[in-house]
């Protein structure tokens, strides 16, 4: 599908700069779809297409489509996915696992405040989830035994003042894999950390 500059302009007027790499997978799958019913005469057979919501968030869109039929009926399944290392004009093509799972995840951990000239009236938040952060990376590490993932904590945020020890500390990870009992492993491990 080709798109002007000035169609491609239209777009972000809808969608803030972040949401415009979102837009063009879009695009992509309005394209095909085009395509596809110029020449619905030469197929044999019905052909789906759909988006995914929620791809990378806790409720899983996928699942939310299986459940609601999407899946009903269908014999082959094609992904795409937009790939910034892949040049524009151009498709990269993979069998088998391409694309990673992904389980975001929330961890919280309740301590007790306290005035910081007094810790031993307090129980540090902050304290237990840089413990468990260490022992988390070194566990998926250890479990991974060579496995590609990917394991980040992208946000970390405990209290509000500089003088008061933090009663909760909320940490957010994106957990990416390619094999299921290896994740299912982790996730066990994870909330034996997360209560230790």
């Amino acid at each position: 599908l080709r798109v002007s500059e000035s169609d491609a302009l239209a777009v972000r007027v809808w969608y803030e700069p972040p949401m415009s790499f979102l837009v063009s997978q879009g695009l992509s799958l309005l394209g095909a779809a085009k395509l596809i019913n110029a020449h619905k005469e030469e197929l044999c057979g019905n052909v789906k297409l759909f988006f995914q919501p929620s791809e990378e968030c806790a409720f899983s869109g996928a699942k939310m489509m299986v459940d609601n039929g999407v899946m009903d009926g269908v014999e082959c399944v094609v992904c795409t996915h937009c790939e910034p290392t892949i040049h524009s004009g151009s498709v990269g093509i993979s069998a088998g696992d391409c694309m990673a799972a992904c389980i975001p995840m929330e961890l919280r951990f309740h301590g007790k405040s306290a005035h910081a000239t007094l810790p031993e009236n307090g129980i540090h938040a902050l304290d237990m989830a840089v413990d468990a952060y260490h022992a988390l990376k070194a566990m998926v590490a250890q479990e991974a035994d060579g496995r590609k993932y990917i394991w980040n904590v992208g946000h970390l945020a405990a209290g509000d003042v500089h003088n008061i020890i933090p009663d909760l500390t909320t940490m957010r990870i994106s957990f990416r894999f390619y094999d299921i009992p290896f994740s299912q492993r982790v996730m066990e491990k994870v909330e034996a950390i997360r209560t230790k």
